[in-house]
């Protein structure tokens, strides 16, 4: 059973669709919706540009870690989403963990397909790591699609190489724009946030030309050894939930670490939604797991 607050918000939510309601105007929606939503106490937020790329710095007032970073990649689609709509969960993540939290301002489909958004994420991380200010990446973190991203910007420093953050972490994630996971079509009337046909519409927009299940667009299917430890957050009703569970069978059979926790009853994304019961338990393990790659 979820928390009354749980079950408070998902009898709020509405699931995406397709609709005539233009890209931009569903931006400019969800971007003023976040902006009215407090950030955590003792949090300040700061626009910085690192190496020309737009990002949102969020530091704790107190006790907070100097000399390293969160490095965090907001969902959307590749096509919505910004800095703000990932503001207020970005802020309770940098006061729980006691480190900034760093979210870039990538570029976004359909004006900036791919490799824009990959492109801007690396230069991002190469100026924190390598810059006159280096510091520690001590995690990269994000949700939906945008784990597209974390796990591209993983597989090129492994490639590179170059040094890699400590660890990763990844909530409901949006990997295989192909879409061959079963669980697109069986969780699809239970789903209450995702539809496969935004899903698919949003695939094409930011990938042009590409083919939807080469590894550079869906990193599912790319090489997953060397990569640091993983911890995945997903819901069972989620349409999505393959794409983690094919996640989860490919790190281990690369020789790699991959924990995943799975809800039940809760929705995509849920602990970016606000700070509740569950939100607070998820936050919670995704600090310890950030501590134990640190320390070890």
């Amino acid at each position: 059973m979820i928390s009354k607050q749980a079950q408070q918000i998902k009898s709020s939510l509405v699931r995406d669709s397709l609709n005539d309601q233009p890209i931009e105007e569903k931006r400019r929606t969800w971007e003023n919706h976040a902006k009215q939503l407090p950030i955590a106490t003792d949090v300040q937020v700061s626009m910085q540009l690192i190496d020309g790329v737009r990002c949102m710095c969020h530091t704790p007032d107190k006790q907070h870690r100097s000399d390293s970073v969160i490095l965090y990649l907001h969902g959307g689609g590749l096509v919505e989403g910004s800095v703000n709509t990932s503001r207020e969960w970005c802020s309770r993540l940098a006061k729980a963990a006691r480190q900034t939290v760093v979210s870039v301002d990538y570029r976004l489909a359909p004006e900036h397909p791919y490799p824009a958004a990959i492109n801007d994420a690396m230069r991002v991380y190469r100026k924190l790591h390598l810059g006159p200010s280096r510091v520690f990446v001590t995690s990269i973190g994000a949700d939906s699609t945008g784990c597209i991203l974390a796990l591209q910007l993983l597989i090129k420093l492994r490639d590179t190489p170059s040094e890699l953050p400590a660890s990763c972490f990844l909530l409901s994630p949006s990997i295989d724009l192909a879409f061959q996971g079963m669980s697109i079509d069986s969780n699809a009337a239970g789903d209450a946030v995702v539809s496969k046909d935004v899903l698919k519409y949003y695939a094409s927009l930011y990938a042009g030309n590409h083919d939807l299940a080469s590894k550079e667009i869906s990193p599912l299917y790319a090489k997953l050894n060397g990569l640091p430890n993983i911890l995945v957050f997903v819901d069972n009703s989620e349409i999505l939930l393959d794409d983690t569970l094919r996640l989860e069978a490919a790190v281990k059979s690369a020789g790699g670490e991959i924990q995943v926790l799975i809800g039940y009853g809760l929705w995509h994304v849920w602990p970016t939604w606000a700070d509740f019961p569950e939100a607070r338990i998820a936050t919670k393990h995704i600090v310890k797991h950030i501590e134990k790659a640190i320390d070890q």
